[in-house]
């Protein structure tokens, strides 16, 4: 999908990553053949989108009682190893957090775009009316 399949990006990128220990390595990769990284930039949040600030602390409790706190450790490693990068804007979006809450409540990562999609119909059915 061209828009809605950052979340699903994202959780295949803590599982790339495997530990907290390689995102940093993961990051330098990336930014090194100048790819993005999923999860950061925002068209219009050019701070940290409020909505993954709210997202944050909620992902990092639910890991730890869902009994999977290395993807919360991941997911702030990678945050760290991107720091040298949010004066060009590119801070967490709510991407970023998306993924793991779907994961950690047994959700396939193929219906994460359906759930993108379901949150955005009310806006759609109206241009519709």
């Amino acid at each position: 999908p061209a828009h809605g399949g950052a979340a699903e990006d994202v959780m295949k990128m803590v599982q790339e990553i495997g530990t907290p220990e390689n995102a940093a390595a993961y990051v330098k990769e990336k930014r090194g053949k100048r790819e993005p990284v999923t999860g950061f930039g925002h068209r219009v949040y050019r701070a940290e989108d409020p909505r993954a600030r709210h997202m944050r602390e909620g992902v990092r409790k639910l890991g730890e009682e869902m009994g999977a706190p290395e993807w919360y450790e991941i997911l702030q490693s990678v945050v760290g190893a991107m720091k040298p990068y949010v004066r060009h804007g590119l801070n967490v979006n709510v991407d970023f957090y998306s993924g793991v809450i779907y994961q950690l409540h047994g959700i396939p990562m193929d219906l994460y775009v359906p759930i993108f999609a379901i949150g955005r119909m009310p806006g759609w059915i109206i241009q519709c009316v």
